[in-house]
C-alpha cells in the first residue's frame, strides 16, 4: 500500500488556530517551522490499530486495522534536535505533524474498513523533553545520550464503512512518554476516550469510534510508535518491519 504524505496548507496560520480552538485540540505551544530548519519525516509502514465502533444501540464492534502511517518533526533551527522553550516551563520542546495514516481491516458484517486522516482538519502534535539537561537541544536519543519526553498528538480521522465515509470533529488525543525520536520500541501513545463520527454532510451520527492499540505483549503484533530495524535519516526516516516482537 502506497502511503500519502500530507503538509497542512491552510489559508493561514490564524485560521487553521480557530479551526482548531473550535475542535477542542491543545494546540502545540511551539509554531510549526518554515524555511531553512530542520525538519523530519519518520514512516512507519506497519501500524497496528483496534478501531471499535459504538452504535447508537449500544452495540460494539471492535476491527483491527493495519497500514503504513508518517510523522513529520519541526525542530527550532537547522540542525536536527533544535528545540527551544516557547511556554517558558523549563522545557524544549519541537512541533510534529501526523501527515499519514492509511489503515485498513475487514469486518465480519460490515465489510471492508479503512481509516486515514481527516483531510481537512491537521492532527498536530508536539515532544517535549522531561529535563532540560542541555540548553537549544531537544534532550533525548538520538540528539542525547539519554532523557525522555512528553510526547502527544491530537488526531482527527476519516473513516470509510460500510460503503459511507464519516469523520471526526474532535480530537482523539494520543500522549505518551518516548525515550527516543523517533519512539523506542516499547514507548507508547494511547487513546481510549470516544470520538463521535460525522456524516458526508457534516451531521453526528451518534457513533462512537475509539482507536486503540493492542496489547503491548501480544505475540506478532506491533503498535503505532513501537518500531524495530529502523535507521532514521533527516527527512526520511524508513523501518524495515515495523513490528516489535515480545
Amino acid at each position: 500500500m502506497k502511503l500519502t504524505l500530507t503538509t497542512w496548507r491552510g489559508p493561514s496560520v490564524f485560521t487553521a488556530t480557530l479551526l482548531l480552538l473550535c475542535t477542542g485540540a491543545r494546540l502545540p505551544t511551539v509554531a510549526i517551522a518554515q524555511g531553512s530548519n530542520a525538519v523530519e519525516t519518520d514512516v512507519f509502514p506497519h501500524s497496528l490499530h483496534d478501531v471499535t465502533l459504538m452504535m447508537p444501540d449500544g452495540s460494539t464492534q471492535t476491527i483491527g486495522l493495519r497500514g503504513p502511517a508518517a510523522m513529520a518533526v519541526y525542530f527550532e533551527g537547522t540542525a536536527e534536535g533544535d528545540a527551544t522553550d516557547n511556554d517558558g516551563d523549563g522545557r524544549e520542546e519541537v512541533a510534529a505533524v501526523l501527515t499519514g495514516l492509511d489503515v485498513t481491516g475487514l469486518s465480519s458484517t460490515l465489510g471492508p474498513v479503512r481509516m486515514t486522516l481527516n483531510p481537512n482538519i491537521p492532527s498536530l502534535g508536539e515532544m517535549e523533553e522531561t529535563a532540560n539537561s542541555t540548553a537549544g537541544v531537544l534532550d533525548l536519543p538520538p540528539f542525547a545520550a539519554s532523557g525522555t519526553a512528553d510526547s502527544f498528538f491530537d488526531v482527527f480521522f476519516q473513516i470509510e464503512v460500510a460503503g459511507q465515509t464519516y469523520s471526526t470533529r474532535q480530537p482523539a488525543h494520543w500522549a505518551g512518554v518516548i525515550h527516543h525520536k523517533p519512539a523506542a520500541p516499547g514507548d507508547l501513545h494511547g487513546c481510549v476516550e470516544p470520538v463521535e463520527l460525522y456524516d458526508q454532510f457534516g451531521l453526528p451520527t451518534g457513533i462512537l469510534l475509539t482507536v486503540s492499540f493492542p496489547p503491548p505483549h501480544a505475540a506478532g503484533t506491533a503498535a503505532m510508535w513501537r518500531r524495530g530495524g529502523c535507521s532514521a535519516r533527516r527527512m526520511s526516516s524508513t523501518c524495515s518491519t515495523g513490528e516489535v516482537h515480545p
